[in-house]
């Protein structure tokens, strides 16, 4: 099941590829009934980086902003895993559920084609960067000149602005979207 998940997620990126580029780093409509929500994580078949990013990542999240993640060693409502997936130029992709109003479930794959050359603390600010896609935020502009863990891509994340953890612009990112909700 999880193997038919990934292979129809990167269809479907393959075939829109980035068709509605984000301008703003709150995403419209995308947000969790709470400003809280489990987590999971894989820990076998995945890298050693992987494993020490995915609770340090949330804890970022949790330390900086009014979001809380709650670590589940069964299933979370955001499951994050680590796979080797060719011919993408991604290394982290979330996928969200969003039956009705809010974001019930969240999926993300952390792409070990790219990460196994990263340093630990690279591999956590990819894993970051798709926690906050999964709480509702979207990509900064590749323009952008805030400081945000949202940028588009590890390189400017990471090795141009040594980011690796939520930044103000992110903080008052998720502050605008959960203030109103308990």
């Amino acid at each position: 099941m999880r193997k038919k998940l990934i292979s129809l997620m990167c269809t479907v990126v393959l075939l829109l590829g980035n068709v509605f580029p984000s301008q703003a780093a709150i995403a419209d409509g995308l947000y969790w009934s709470s400003r809280s929500t489990t987590y999971s994580y894989s820990t076998t078949g995945v890298s050693a980086n992987f494993i020490n990013g995915c609770k340090p990542a949330a804890n970022s999240w949790t330390n900086s902003t009014i979001f809380n993640f709650v670590f589940s060693n069964n299933s979370g409502k955001i499951t994050i895993d680590e796979e080797r997936v060719d011919g993408v130029n991604w290394a982290g992709l979330t996928a969200t559920r969003k039956p009705a109003s809010f974001i019930t479930s969240a999926f993300i794959i952390i792409n070990s084609v790219y990460t196994s050359s990263y340093s630990s603390t690279k591999v956590r600010a990819v894993i970051c960067h798709e926690m906050g896609h999964a709480i509702g935020l979207a990509d900064e502009s590749f323009s952008s000149t805030k400081r945000s863990i949202m940028l588009p891509s590890a390189e400017q994340v990471y090795d141009q602005n040594g980011i690796y953890t939520p930044q103000q612009a992110d903080i008052n990112d998720i502050y605008s979207i959960y203030k109103n909700i308990q």
